[in-house]
C-alpha cells in the first residue's frame, strides 16, 4: 500500500510517487463534469472519503493518474 496507486487513493501512501511509465499500478479518474467548468466552480474539492483539497492539490494528484475518462461528462448519477 506504500507504493501503489490504490494506497495513494486510500490515503496510505501520502507522498507523491515517482514518475511512472506504463499502467502497472495506476488508477483511473472518470470526469462527470468538464474539467474547465469544474475548476471554475470550486475553491476546495471534497473526495468520496471526506478529505478536502485545494484545487491545485487536487489537480496535482490527478497528474499522477494517467487514465482519465471523459465519457460520463453531462450524465447524472444517483
Amino acid at each position: 500500500m506504500d507504493s501503489s496507486s490504490a494506497g495513494r487513493e486510500l490515503g496510505f501512501n501520502t507522498s507523491a510517487p515517482a514518475a511512472k511509465t506504463g499502467v502497472a499500478s495506476c488508477s483511473s479518474f472518470n470526469w462527470a463534469m468538464h474539467p474547465f467548468h469544474f475548476c471554475m466552480s470550486r475553491k476546495r474539492i471534497k473526495d468520496e472519503y471526506g478529505r478536502t483539497y485545494a484545487k491545485q492539490e487536487f489537480f496535482d494528484m490527478l497528474s499522477e493518474c494517467p487514465i482519465q475518462l471523459y465519457q460520463s461528462i453531462g450524465k447524472e448519477f444517483s
